[in-house]
């Protein structure tokens, strides 16, 4: 669980920075709504589950195809660093006000953060949000 942390961390810390990314979801980021209760329930850390907005579905999905170590699969807390576009998958039996009102938006990318190592899993990220 703590390399699942820190490897969250430096993903995190990637993409609430990088400007193709609109938004990051992480419980860990001060700026999320359950930051505080995050950090009383899970002192040693969120683990590795996040998600993130790139501002529209082509784009999410030019993303995900672009992704070469990261694996597409609806999995979480894997080994492997995972990645899904959860409207087209999970949520695929919703409507589309069903999916919005869940917070499930057409742009919104879950990734399951792995244990490869972080600088990895971050040229994998760089490369493919060169794509979109």
């Amino acid at each position: 669980m703590e390399k699942h942390e820190k490897n969250a961390a430096a993903i995190v810390k990637l993409l609430s920075e990088h400007p193709k990314i609109d938004k990051v979801y992480y419980p860990g980021l001060p700026s999320h709504p359950t930051a505080d209760t995050a950090r009383r329930q899970f002192p040693k850390g969120c683990g590795g589950m996040l998600t993130l907005r790139v501002g529209s579905k082509e784009k999410a999905y030019a993303f995900i195809d672009a992704l070469q170590l990261t694996d597409i699969s609806v999995n979480f807390g894997d080994s492997r660093t995972l990645a899904i576009h959860p409207g087209e998958t999970i949520y695929r039996h919703l409507t589309a006000e069903e999916k919005e009102e869940a917070g499930v938006y057409p742009d919104l990318i879950r990734v399951s953060v792995g244990l490869e190592h972080s600088n990895d899993i971050i040229a994998d990220f760089e490369q493919a949000l060169e794509k979109i």
